[in-house]
């Protein structure tokens, strides 16, 4: 079977996520945005806070993380290509949060605090 066009997934993400704004839940939503992806969030949401991060680390980070992770989901060289693609994507500043050096719980509250959505 052949696999599923990416357009169908996102209409999926984009009809859950609504979903549960519909019924007042706060949504996070963890998955890898290029920046095209990111206009179309930006866009569908237009009506709610939103607050988009994207967490960098530097290449030491992300070796030693992924090789703190059960063997069948480590992504090896894989880690280092997605953080170069996301370093290209030349995201504005204020989207960026590098947690090179934030516990899970720090990088949380990092999020939590921010004041101003787009």
């Amino acid at each position: 079977m052949p696999e599923a066009p990416l357009e169908l997934f996102w209409d999926n993400c984009i009809f859950l996520i609504n979903s549960y704004l519909k019924e007042g839940y706060d949504v996070v939503f963890n998955y890898i945005v290029t920046p095209e992806s990111y206009k179309r969030l930006e866009i569908e949401f237009q009506n709610y806070y939103f607050n988009f991060k994207v967490l960098i680390v530097d290449e030491k980070t992300i070796t030693k993380r992924d090789k703190e992770r059960p063997e069948d989901c480590q992504m090896g060289e894989r880690a280092l290509v997605l953080l170069k693609d996301f370093i290209s994507y030349n995201y504005k500043e204020e989207f960026l949060l590098d947690t090179s050096n934030l516990t899970i719980e720090e990088t949380v509250n990092k999020i939590k605090g921010e004041e101003n959505g787009i």
